[in-house]
């Protein structure tokens, strides 16, 4: 067995310092027959909390042995729900009672030329789906197969095949006849029949979901004729846009249009100029340049100057499209040369310094911004970027260690700008500016202000927690238990991520060190309880085998999870049947059967859906049946988070598994293994960095799946797995098999370095050297105080984030709770 840090293994001894109360156990289990009998006579005193014997409980043994667990129910025992890995899976995957998504394609043979097809090996593909389309007897595969080999075909160039395969798919395949005519259109408009493309494009449903595509092809067919008829073109790209909205492809089509009439040719100017404004990263914007910088000569001499250079309004727009993609230099070039041109005063001169300054918080050059944000705030006095400037410049200024100047800009906020939604973050900063400086009474009347003033907000639970965290520190616990007893009267029920369970957990610790360990336990049982897979209850758990042992922990873990009243409804139960009779629901699903799962997605993002919380959740499983697992987990994670109230079995584990997929599994596991990591470390470092989204990329330049900057990756990569005169840029970091080798890759190295998972994390969020300050900073702490401490409130907010969804994964796929060790180790045997 490969040793896990941060995990502690089965081999490894335990203290139980406190044996099962017996009499608790006798007390609950007669209590529980007798009040089944007697009506609940038996209740005239207190009872204590309900705790299974042995006997009734289900064990560990049992569970992996029948793969079910007991659902009780006025103490007895009335159902089985399964909740093994395996029914996890299959409950996210398994064909459902309303849609049916098995792939028609799914035979070992058939899958190994859908993997050709996936990875764009065209070519073959074409030729193995063209046998498959002609041999199989069912018409199903045959209509799948032949849709995909005309793609085949249409990708690898053999477009004349292509072209009369979809058109023969129009007849024979009605469901998807819209895709058929726009592929024909496609495939005619390669083979360079311009006018069967634009007869074609013209037969596509203009209100459907190939309308845009079709409608570009039939003008780029247009276009390509010998007799062109430019102002036709042109209209038509200007319908076009008018309908679809534009795009730097559209642009381009329709400067290249006005461009061809001599009476058009300021107009194609200022259209090449919005591109390069508006698009400024985009493959169409050098082509823009080119033909820009041509049309120019064609002016007058005398007026080519003011044609040459962009306006404020481009100038302005292209730094916000630069700001935006986080191309924090060429922003603050863009920003910086605009603001000087513009109105001291306007809002475009105060949004042009504010961006900039921001600019430079980005790239963590903050004290270069600080004179935008001073010259912002003098000027702007009265422009509506005014909140933002107060607000951010404060902080920036709060982060480079110039506290008071940081105060005297959150002053100017809460006196301007009560209502604004950044107050109560700005007390949260101040708070922590008094602590600096030891002005705790301050600091304590600044959090009890965000609380009394902004109830609502979404720092509640921060300010809650710094109370509660100040009496702990101070080592009052009678403190800390009073606190803690107000926070839960006050705020019930923690929501965020990173805070689910908090309060429950710090009293507990409080009881604890005041030796009231019945009280303790009882605590970390309801922080299970409450909070289910959360990373406090992760802590609770390897507390209670602190206090009781391995054994008697994972019976007490197994009992609450069988007693949870998890719900019983799948979720597709009550949805909007409505949902199940719309064309793109329909079209949506086949595409997931037939393999074309990105135009599924497009499908289904044109369903008309109510608004209940069922139908939602039966959307979330269109999205993840058709691996836009981006889109499906956020429906969980964002819009309808309470799914977490309850633990994962029966049905309510599609929730879950949806909440919590595994895409690029193979890719996962290679690079884990590889790694000596655990996956589902993997996964909650991916779920928590890119939610899934291949390309996305961060303000911080961090690119893909793992959130990889380039010069990690470049230092993380070996000659040997890159071809010749290959290099690591953003767009090769948006492979997700080469993003997760590297992402895992380096979450291994930080592993191995830093000794412990979590500190891993923190060193994924805050770089090698930032964990180990922190190490050095508080050494001797155990792991639940020692991220109480990290001073970053990001970094705090991460590891707490990424330990529950490692946590979560590794009992949603091993139905194993993840027991984390308490022990972080000192500096002195970090690494070097």
């Amino acid at each position: 067995m490969i040793s896990q840090p941060g995990i502690i293994q089965p081999n490894t001894p335990y203290t139980n310092r406190n044996t099962h109360r017996k009499d608790l156990i006798v007390f609950a289990v007669l209590c529980t027959i007798v009040c089944g009998v007697c009506g609940g006579a038996c209740h005239s005193r207190p009872e204590p909390p309900f705790r299974p014997s042995p006997e009734l409980a289900p064990t560990r043994q049992q569970i992996e042995t029948t793969g079910s667990v007991p659902t009780v129910v006025q103490g007895g025992v009335t159902e089985n729900t399964l909740i093994t890995p395996t029914t996890q899976t299959q409950l996210s995957a398994q064909p459902n009672a309303v849609f049916n998504v098995t792939r028609y394609l799914s035979d070992p043979s058939e899958t190994k030329v859908m993997a050709d097809f996936d990875a764009k090996r065209y070519t073959e593909a074409a030729i193995a789906l063209s046998a498959i389309a002609d041999s199989t007897p069912s018409a199903e595969k045959r209509r799948a197969a032949s849709l995909l080999a005309g793609l085949a075909e249409l990708r690898s160039g053999q477009v004349a095949n292509a072209a009369g395969r979809f058109v023969g798919l129009v007849e024979s395949y009605p469901l998807l006849a819209d895709y058929h005519k726009r592929f024909a259109a496609e495939a005619f408009l390669g083979a360079g029949d311009y006018d069967s493309a634009i007869r074609w494009s013209r037969e596509v449903d203009s209100n459907g979901p190939n309308a845009a595509e079709a409608s570009l092809i039939g003008a780029k067919a247009l276009a390509k004729k010998k007799t062109q008829d430019w102002p036709a073109i042109e209209l038509i790209l200007e319908k076009h846009i008018q309908k679809h909205g534009r795009s730097a492809e559209i642009q381009l089509l329709l400067a290249d249009a006005q461009a061809q009439q001599s009476q058009k040719l300021q107009d194609a100017i200022l259209s090449y100029r919005l591109i390069l404004a508006r698009w400024p990263l985009s493959p169409q914007k050098d082509r823009a340049m080119t033909k820009l910088k041509k049309l120019i000569t064609k002016l007058p001499a005398k007026d080519r100057a003011k044609w040459e250079q962009p306006n404020d309004v481009e100038s302005l727009m292209r730094g916000r499209k630069l700001y935006d993609a986080h191309r924090s230099s060429d922003a603050i070039a863009e920003l910086t040369k605009v603001a000087a041109t513009l109105p001291k005063g306007s809002d475009d001169r105060c949004e042009a310094l504010t961006l900039a300054a921001r600019s430079y918080d980005k790239l963590r050059t903050r004290k270069e911004g600080h004179p935008l944000y001073s010259k912002a705030r003098a000027e702007c006095a009265r422009s509506k970027w005014m909140a933002d400037i107060l607000f951010f410049g404060g902080q920036s200024l709060f982060r480079s260690g110039k506290n008071n100047e940081a105060l005297d800009y959150f002053e100017s906020l809460h006196e301007l700008f009560p209502d604004v939604s950044y107050n109560d973050d700005a007390l949260i900063y101040e708070a922590q500016i008094y602590g600096e400086q030891s002005s705790l009474q301050k600091r304590k009347q600044t959090l009890e202000r965000a609380l009394r003033d902004y109830p609502e907000g979404d720092m509640r639970d921060e300010a809650s927690w710094l109370l509660l965290w100040d009496a702990y520190q101070s080592g009052d616990m009678d403190e800390t238990v009073r606190v803690a007893d107000r926070l839960l009267q006050d705020n019930p029920r923690e929501n965020l991520p990173w805070s689910e369970g908090r309060t429950l957990y710090w009293k507990a610790r409080a009881l604890s060190r005041m030796k009231q360990t019945e009280g303790a336990r009882l605590h970390y049982r309801k922080t299970l309880e409450e909070y289910p897979l959360s990373y406090y209850a992760h802590l609770a758990y390897a507390r209670l085998v602190e206090l009781d042992g391995p054994d008697e922990a994972d019976r007490m873990f197994q009992e609450v999870v069988f007693l949870d009243p998890a719900p019983t409804r799948s979720v597709t139960d009550n949805a909007d049947p409505a949902l199940f009779q719309q064309e793109p629901f329909l079209r949506g699903t086949e595409l997931i059967r037939v393999g074309l799962l990105q135009l599924a997605v497009e499908e289904f993002s044109r369903l008309k859906t109510d608004e209940a919380e069922n139908t939602a959740w039966a959307v979330a499983q269109l999205y993840d049946s058709a691996n836009a697992h981006n889109v499906s987990h956020n429906i969980a994670r964002r819009k309808y988070p309470g799914f977490r109230r309850h633990y994962p079995k029966g049905p309510h584990a599609q929730k879950w598994a949806i909440a919590y997929p595994r895409p690029y599994l193979t890719e996962v596991t290679k690079g884990a293994n590889e790694a000596a990591i655990p996956e589902g470390l993997v996964y909650g470092i991916m779920r928590e960095e890119s939610g899934f989204n291949p390309t996305i990329e961060s303000w911080a330049n961090a690119v893909g799946l793992m959130q990889l900057l380039v010069p990690t990756a470049q230092n993380l990569v070996s000659t040997a797995e890159l071809l010749p005169g290959e290099k690591i840029d953003r767009t090769r970091l948006h492979d997700p098999e080469l993003n997760v080798r590297l992402g895992a890759r380096f979450l291994g190295q930080l592993s191995r370095r830093l000794g412990h998972f979590a500190l891993a994390a923190a060193g994924y969020n805050a770089g090698l050297g930032g964990a180990q300050s922190f190490l050095n900073s508080r050494p001797g702490l155990q792991l639940d105080e020692f991220v109480e401490f990290i001073p970053y409130r990001q970094t705090r907010r991460y590891v707490a984030s990424t330990m529950s969804s490692f946590g979560t994964y590794t009992y949603l796929y091993s139905q194993k709770p993840l027991l984390l060790s308490l022990d972080v180790p000192s500096p002195g045997k970090v690494a070097p």
